[in-house]
């Protein structure tokens, strides 16, 4: 098996001095996946962590990004694309730039072939009304020399709670030319867009207890069938528990989701980048390389609604006897929140082979990239429009649950959405600098990785809700 993982050129694994796992195109599709979490369940040391598109845990550690072909890479990884993973354990920033001490997840993205042409094409159909086409074209142009390939990808995916989907549609391009038999150039561009409503977690039990609470001030605003009062007194008291998750199927099913249709996680990005390899004198390979992401992110998501309660407040807010005595229900607050994110990679490398018989073999790494990321973000909640100081709650029983009920827009002119105090507009740079050598002695018994890293930070961050800018260094 072979990597590049380990030196930026092809490997042995066994000619290493990493932890390196790979899924090769193969057993990938043995195995079904049409994402890098369902295939992560196979890699050694590496679960997925159900934040984002991104994120998983290494070694218990948690990384917010992975890489592709060496880039940080902040997109989703619909499968369509990937040719192989490779999974990194354990420290490896001297060669990936920035990266957690747990691990990387590397993903080589597919390559159009100069040899021979090719057609693939597949479709699933699964449980919950899950349907996924694929279809995989390669052309060469110019044998040996010019090739070109393209990959779509269309899913249409259900669930077996209430509510949630998730959508992807996504293309990818890909051009190889070979103009001399050491210098080759290849250029890579994607589109995608996910659709999903992700629901809310299991229920958590915050009714079991004998002991109540008041409402908290903060969350008094509450909004119950539509209207909208604040609860005090006999009205504000509430349930409490164990806050322990609900496993079964009581007091409420675990198919139902009490955010709704209207939640939603929408993701649409582009991607394209260059690289030109050059190899000289059989021993030296270098690389310059550039790549280029975009992407939008928004999300309306619903914060409490998997948080169980049991109304045990003998009186509404106007005083009256309460008609919904001992009966369950969930508050929850709808957040909104808009995010941009730009980012552009430069790298250079260079890798040279050397060779001194009967003591050792080296390869020399040389690396420098410089990355720029512009993010923006602004968060949205619903306030009381007479006071937008108070953020509304809504109030859904157990016993109106319904897609009407659940069903989400501002009361009238009773409470809009406000933007809070979270609102980013930043832009940060690394430039990264790296030396290190790979070597193997003793007929590779005894094998060594060494080198320096040097890095430099720069970041500026405001606040457009207060025209705050902090520049750091």
């Amino acid at each position: 098996t072979f990597s590049t993982s380990g030196t930026l050129v092809r490997e042995e694994l066994s000619n290493l001095p990493s932890s390196i796992s790979v899924l090769n195109q193969e057993f990938l599709q043995d195995i079904g996946s049409v994402n890098i979490f369902e295939a992560s369940r196979y890699a050694t040391g590496g679960e997925f962590g159900q934040v984002n598109d991104t994120n998983f845990f290494f070694r218990g550690i948690q990384n917010n990004w992975q890489a592709r072909n060496f880039f940080i890479w902040y997109l989703p990884t619909d499968q369509f694309s990937v040719e192989r993973l490779e999974v990194v354990r354990g420290p490896n920033a001297l060669l990936y730039g920035d990266a957690q001490p747990g691990g990387l997840m590397n993903i080589i993205s597919k390559r159009a072939n100069v040899t021979r042409d090719a057609n693939t094409a597949r479709v699933m159909i699964g449980s919950w009304d899950r349907y996924r086409a694929e279809a995989d074209v390669n052309r060469t142009l110019i044998p040996n020399k010019l090739a070109a390939r393209v990959n779509v990808a269309w899913q249409k995916s259900g669930d077996w709670r209430d509510f949630r989907y998730d959508n992807f549609r996504g293309a990818n391009a890909t051009v190889q030319w070979n103009p001399l038999p050491d210098t080759r150039l290849r250029f890579e561009g994607e589109a995608g867009r996910i659709d999903r409503n992700q629901g809310h977690g299991i229920f958590t039990d915050n009714f079991s207890a004998t002991a109540t609470q008041a409402t908290p001030a903060a969350q008094s605003w509450v909004a119950v069938r539509g209207n909208l009062a604040q609860l005090t007194g006999a009205a504000a008291v509430r349930s409490t528990g164990s806050t322990l998750l609900l496993t079964n199927n009581s007091p409420v099913a675990r198919t139902r989701q009490f955010t709704g249709n209207d939640a939603f996680v929408d993701r649409s990005y582009t991607q394209y980048a260059a690289y030109l390899e050059q190899t000289l004198f059989q021993k030296l390979n270098l690389e310059a390389a550039f790549n280029v992401q975009d992407q939008q992110n928004r999300t309306l998501v619903f914060t409490g609604a998997n948080a169980l309660r049991r109304d045990l407040a003998p009186t509404t807010a106007t005083g009256t006897a309460n008609p919904m005595l001992n009966q369950f229900y969930v508050d929850r607050a709808v957040a909104v929140q808009n995010i941009s994110n730009r980012t552009t990679d430069v790298r250079l490398s260079g890798v040279y082979e050397l060779e001194i018989p009967s003591i050792t073999t080296q390869r020399l790494i040389a690396f420098w990239s410089q990355r720029t990321d512009l993010f923006d973000a602004q968060n949205f909640q619903e306030r009381r429009t007479a006071n937008l100081n108070q953020q509304v709650f809504r109030r859904h029983y157990v016993a109106d649950y319904s897609a009407a009920d659940l069903a989400w827009s501002p009361l009238g002119g009773a409470t809009r959405l406000f933007g809070t105090g979270f609102w980013a507009d930043n832009e940060q740079t690394l430039t990264a600098r790296s030396v290190a050598a790979v070597g193997s002695y003793l007929k590779g018994r005894v094998r060594s990785l060494v080198g320096y890293r040097r890095d430099k930070w720069e970041v500026l961050r405001g606040n457009p809700a207060n025209g705050g800018v902090v520049t750091a260094q």
